[in-house]
């Protein structure tokens, strides 16, 4: 930005290289050769003005020569005009000092996609001088030496962001830029169903206007980042190995459970922003995730009465109490192994090799949720739905799948994997105004949770997702999907709990209901 509104600065006074001596013809040669374009002008006794000056991204209404000043009215800069122009090398800068008259701007509009940023004014002599304006300043040749520095407080209005971000360029070879800001706020549906405020944001690059590149801080999270402009705006950010508590606080704003929780691990990955067409990309990487601190009541969830929410029939959420020594609790031993196996094979078959998360999982379904536009795929655990349950709603966003991730890690490494199975058939939905393992398999099946056969465990895993429709569509009209019911039998098999042939016999056997209540 900086290198553009000096040098076109410089364009269009070096007419008076030449003027302040009286070698006119000579001072219009030289503006021409810089690239200086004027529409008319006028001649008077002690001074030349040219009308409609235009130097690529900087223009003017009027630029009047005169002996003992030159004056510049009506300026304007273009910031997101094309790449290119002067490469504004130290030869400018000396030629600024050799003007021996006072340069005056009386008005100059810092403009970016048709929006007046800031209106500029100010003098200069010899290269030295400012121009100010609200919130705005261009210092030449400015506080480092013979540099010229330009500060500009830029009010960001995007369709995703808003705030306001501090830019100070410096021009330098390449020209420098720094970026600073305190109140930058993030919304978008795939984010949170609210506002998010950032922490603050710092950026030092440096480049040609096409292309700036440098590193960046956003709270505590460091990385590099590289903004180009072509047909598209295009921002794109890469994180090399950085603390993945610093990259979950980021998002401190909305996951309260960062507010008394320890992260540990490591993160990098790749991020981009295309605009205007908003296209983006997400790839992370996490390892050796652990969480500590999440989660206040894990010795209610090892052995006890706990609360917690269910939703109503109108979606409303209601205390539900369950643990040891409530009514409709079932123990793990009191639990049929083919139900743990089927939920298992229907809903993480991955689920005794992670540490209550997947990478990969979490990958795939950014994946499609970006080319979606929206909310498309989960990539839960059993682990993450179990912290859902627990202590989350249903709503599909980042905010919540990123306290589901802390919660569930959290989970693994302070339950183990029995007992998030004992917990998850206990807490589920299995059916409107249904919750846990014993109310589902008295409904369904009328039986005891320990006596549950191959191929209603089969059943009652291939529900789970949506496990209010599914109770219309498959229980009250009696067509319950065998396709899905054998490929859980089938999954069951692959991992293990029978035989192909036990997988194949338990799908031929009917799945013989109770009676829909009237």
């Amino acid at each position: 930005m900086k290198q553009r509104l000096v040098v076109g600065l410089i364009a269009l006074v070096v007419l008076a290289l030449a003027g302040v001596e009286g070698a006119w013809q000579l001072a219009f040669s030289r503006a021409e050769d810089a690239g200086v374009r004027w529409v008319d002008f006028d001649w008077g006794l002690l001074s030349r003005t040219l009308h409609g000056v235009d130097r690529g991204p900087v223009s003017a209404e009027r630029v009047v020569i005169g002996r003992q000043e030159i004056v510049v009215h009506g300026a304007r800069v273009e910031l997101g005009g094309a790449a290119g122009g002067s490469g504004g090398g130290s030869g400018d800068t000396d030629a600024l000092a050799e003007v021996p008259v006072p340069i005056r701007i009386d008005s100059l509009d810092v403009v970016y996609d048709d929006q007046v940023l800031v209106s500029l004014s100010g003098s200069m002599i010899r290269g030295e001088g400012s121009l100010d304006g609200d919130g705005a300043s261009v210092q030449i040749p400015g506080p480092l030496g013979q540099k010229a520095v330009a500060e500009l407080d830029v009010p960001v209005e995007h369709e995703h962001l808003s705030g306001t971000l501090r830019v100070a360029a410096t021009w330098a070879e390449p020209p420098e830029l720094a970026l600073s800001s305190d109140d930058l706020v993030v919304e978008h549906p795939l984010l949170s169903t609210r506002a998010v405020a950032l922490p603050r944001f710092e950026a030092a690059l440096a480049g040609d206007p096409g292309q700036l590149e440098g590193t960046f801080l956003l709270g505590e999270l460091e990385g590099l980042l590289t903004i180009e402009r072509g047909d598209e705006l295009r921002v794109a950010v890469e994180l090399q190995q950085q603390s993945a508590d610093a990259a979950f606080r980021v998002f401190e704003d909305i996951v309260p459970e960062l507010r008394w929780a320890h992260v540990a691990g490591i993160v990098e990955g790749t991020a981009s922003y295309s605009h205007p067409s908003g296209e983006w990309t997400l790839d992370p990487y996490v390892r050796d995730l652990a969480v500590s601190g999440a989660v206040n009541n894990l010795g209610e969830l090892r052995g006890g009465v706990f609360t917690y929410a269910v939703r109503d029939a109108d979606g409303d959420p209601v205390p539900r109490q369950t643990g040891e020594g409530t009514r409709d609790w079932v123990a793990q031993h009191q639990v049929s192994p083919h139900m743990f196996a089927a939920i298992v094979a229907a809903e993480d078959s991955a689920f005794f090799d992670h540490a209550g998360y997947s990478e990969e999982s979490i990958r795939e379904a950014l994946v499609a949720n970006i080319e979606a536009g929206g909310v498309a795929r989960g990539g839960s655990t059993l682990t993450q739905q179990l912290a859902k349950n627990l202590y989350l709603d249903g709503e599909r966003t980042l905010e919540r799948k990123l306290r589901e991730l802390l919660i569930a890690v959290e989970l693994d490494r302070a339950l183990g994997k029995s007992r998030i199975l004992t917990l998850y058939v206990n807490v589920v939905e299995w059916g409107p105004e249904m919750w846990g393992l014993s109310q589902a398999s008295d409904r369904y099946f009328l039986r005891k949770p320990e006596t549950i056969p191959p191929n209603e465990a089969a059943f009652l895993a291939a529900i789970l997702p949506n496990p209010r429709e599914m109770y219309t569509d498959w229980y009250l009209r009696d067509r319950a999907s065998g396709v899905r019911i054998d490929w859980i039998l089938q999954n069951m098999a692959d991992g293990g709990h029978f035989s192909d042939g036990d997988a194949r016999m338990w799908a031929e056997k009917p799945l013989i209901f109770v009676p829909p209540p009237r």
